[in-house]
């Protein structure tokens, strides 16, 4: 899937989709900020967040984890970092 094509499309902004970690095999819902050559996301809830610290090791940073993005029928291989950061 080319991101340019259609993979942009697959989580509208202010929508939500769920990400499942690789390596943990522990899943969290998020919901679309924004982004245009990527996609800004935040977990939905409190639970969510809280699931996603722990996917992180309780810290921020740019470090790469491998998910996988289900959305609308897909599962689409993906890499998320834990650092917040602005527009």
């Amino acid at each position: 899937m080319s991101w340019f094509d259609s993979g942009k499309n697959l989580v509208k902004k202010g929508s939500y989709a769920t990400l499942y970690d690789i390596d943990s095999g522990l899943s969290f819902r998020i919901k679309r900020m924004g982004g245009k050559s990527h996609m800004d996301v935040e977990p939905a809830t409190a639970e969510d967040t809280a699931i996603f610290l722990k996917i992180v090791h309780g810290s921020w940073s740019w470090k790469s984890y491998a998910v996988i993005l289900i959305a609308n029928g897909k599962y689409v291989a993906c890499g998320i970092n834990a650092m917040p950061h602005g527009n």
